[in-house]
């Protein structure tokens, strides 16, 4: 019985220990591939003490804006957003962390593409599972004082 019992717990805390492996594994597969970008949503701001205050209003693009070419461990893409353009091949890493939400605990998601960009990423509707074979996810580029602008990208797969 003691052993059993010492192997039911080994099991569990192995698979607690390896399920957010899982979540990023499933996830860097769903990354990987061409996505294009349908829409952005683009706020400029300003920081007034630690709190990001938007100036004016919000830029909405619809359309054929880009694209981003995932392979193994480099990224092509190119886009606009705003007034901007970015081009370019840079190399790639998603990485997974679990963070508090409410009640439980949920995965988030953080997208660096070289020294250019850090992005939060969400897949599909953002629930249980939703990175597993992901068709569509959403890059969001949160202001920072050096660049208050805040920018949430769409994107489907292709």
């Amino acid at each position: 019985m003691t052993k059993t019992l010492t192997y039911f717990f080994v099991c569990v805390a192995f698979l607690l220990l390896n399920s957010c492996n899982i979540d990023e594994i499933q996830a860097k597969n769903s990354v990987e591939g061409r996505w294009e970008i349908t829409d952005t949503v683009y706020t400029t701001g300003k920081f007034s003490g630690n709190t990001f205050e938007s100036v004016g209003s919000s830029t909405i693009q619809n359309g054929q804006l880009g694209y981003f070419d995932f392979g193994s461990e480099k990224v092509a893409y190119s886009y606009f957003v705003g007034e901007e353009n970015f081009s370019g091949i840079e190399p790639w890493e998603l990485s997974t962390k679990k963070v508090n939400a409410g009640f439980t605990r949920v995965n988030a998601h953080t997208l660096t593409i070289g020294d250019k960009f850090i992005f939060d990423v969400t897949f599909e509707d953002d629930t249980k599972n939703a990175e597993r074979k992901a068709t569509s996810m959403t890059f969001i580029k949160n202001p920072t004082e050096e660049k208050p602008i805040f920018i949430q990208t769409a994107l489907l797969k292709k």
